[in-house]
């Protein structure tokens, strides 16, 4: 999987635009993609040059009212 310098720094901005406590995004390559974390969160994967956030409880509604489909 290749992960672009420009598309990840795009999604670093995307995310840390979305952060309201203060937290530091933090970035590790791992299984050919990049992690991403907030503080101690693990928040979304990039891979291919796709951001995949992380889903939960809370945001599962807005990721089915747009008809995203979970990570494979």
């Amino acid at each position: 999987m290749h992960v672009g310098d420009a598309y990840l720094d795009l999604a670093r901005d995307l995310l840390a635009g979305r952060l309201s406590d203060g937290a530091s995004l933090a970035t590790k390559r791992v299984f050919g993609g990049v992690g991403i974390c907030a503080g101690e969160l693990f928040c979304a994967l990039v891979a291919d040059d796709v951001l995949y956030p992380k889903a939960d409880d809370g945001n599962r509604p807005d990721f089915e009212a747009h008809a995203l489909a979970p990570f494979s």
